[in-house]
């Protein structure tokens, strides 16, 4: 784990409050309903970015990796929500509205649910992979320096989450297996919750970044904000392993 830790932990925590404070601030009387909802979004966020900090300050790091999966698919989602024209944004909702009639079918109770008539039919959520392409494409206009940041992240973060932490497989479980010998082992964390932090460094990044973009467009004065990033930093890998 870097050196400075304590430092860059402490800019996390002023983050994540900076946020608490600020996002309420966007109001949806006030400003278009795409930034709203991408405001909301952000939100979230942070909700998730404290309790993948909380996870790893008490000792249960190993466990993060489901938050930072879907802290990611929030940040992506809102990010689409936030850029997105009308047509977009209801393509947007008729997915959600297709996963949850699939949801609720399963559970038998997809005709007690009644949704507004200004609903759009349901349809496939194209996937994940398929959110952080197009998140690409629109970044490629709105700012080409950081439009491989959701493709990046999905192969790098996400689905080495989706492997590693928050899915279950043998790789997953072998984890908390420890052989002893050819023929013993013992059963307990071996280490897999030390050197954890970079799952909060790089949850707290990349909501970073989504602020900055959810600011500008909102028109808030970041002066604070870009203080605290200017101390955040990215996140950087460990010198043994680098």
């Amino acid at each position: 784990m870097k050196d400075d830790w304590a430092q860059q932990h402490q800019a996390i925590k002023d983050l994540m409050d900076y946020l608490d404070k600020t996002i309420p601030t966007i109001k949806a009387a006030s400003t278009a309903g795409s930034l709203f909802m991408g405001a909301a979004a952000l939100y979230r966020c942070n909700r998730l970015l404290r309790a993948i900090d909380d996870a790893v300050e008490r000792g249960l790091g190993d466990t993060a990796g489901g938050n930072v999966r879907t802290l990611y698919e929030t940040w992506v989602l809102g990010h689409l929500l936030m850029l997105s024209g009308f047509d977009d944004a209801r393509e947007l909702w008729a997915m959600t509205r297709g996963k949850a009639e699939t949801l609720l079918r399963k559970m038998g109770v997809e005709d007690q649910v009644e949704y507004p008539s200004e609903a759009p039919e349901s349809t496939k959520d194209k996937g994940i992979e398929q959110h952080a392409n197009a998140l690409g494409k629109k970044l490629e206009t709105e700012d080409p320096d950081n439009a491989s940041m959701p493709v990046f992240n999905y192969n790098h973060l996400y689905r080495a989450e989706s492997h590693l932490s928050s899915h279950a497989n043998v790789d997953a479980i072998n984890q908390y297996a420890e052989p002893v010998g050819e023929d013993d082992g013992f059963i307990g964390i071996n280490g897999k919750n030390e050197g954890v932090e970079w799952r909060t460094q790089m949850a707290a990044f990349i909501t970073a970044y989504f602020a900055s973009q959810v600011f500008k467009k909102a028109g808030v004065d970041v002066t604070e904000f870009h203080k605290i990033e200017e101390r955040l930093g990215p996140p950087k890998p460990d010198k043994e392993t680098a």
